[in-house]
């Protein structure tokens, strides 16, 4: 009998464990969505910027290797300057970091490679 209540009170933590992780992966999900609700272009998952990180792509030499490492932005008037940090192998094969600096519109529409830092 003791036996029995013991398994009943473990089945119903472990339900609550879960329900409680699901919960908190929801408002985790949710949170990470309103912040980038303007649709300026940011990623909610990782803080990468689509349109940078395709451009960055399009002139890798293996586009496959990239890794996103950081994105920061700053509001200047009616544009951003975004700067993401990469890495990703170069024609050697080894893996370099990089960091790239451009103006994108409020949008997302990148306008300008600013700056590219090898």
């Amino acid at each position: 009998m003791n036996q029995e209540k013991n398994e009943a009170k473990k089945t119903g933590y472990v339900k609550h464990l879960v329900f409680g992780v699901i919960i908190v992966m929801l408002v985790t999900f949710v949170a990470a969505s309103n912040i980038d609700s303007d649709d300026r272009g940011f990623s909610v998952w990782d803080g990468s910027h689509n349109g940078v990180t395709k451009a960055i792509k399009e002139h890798m030499h293996d586009p496959k290797s990239y890794e996103h490492v950081e994105t920061k932005y700053q509001s200047v008037g009616g544009y951003l300057i975004v700067t993401t940090t990469f890495r990703g192998k170069n024609a050697f094969g080894a893996l370099i970091k990089n960091s790239v600096t451009t103006r994108t519109d409020l949008d997302g529409n990148l306008l300008q490679i600013l700056e590219y830092n090898k």
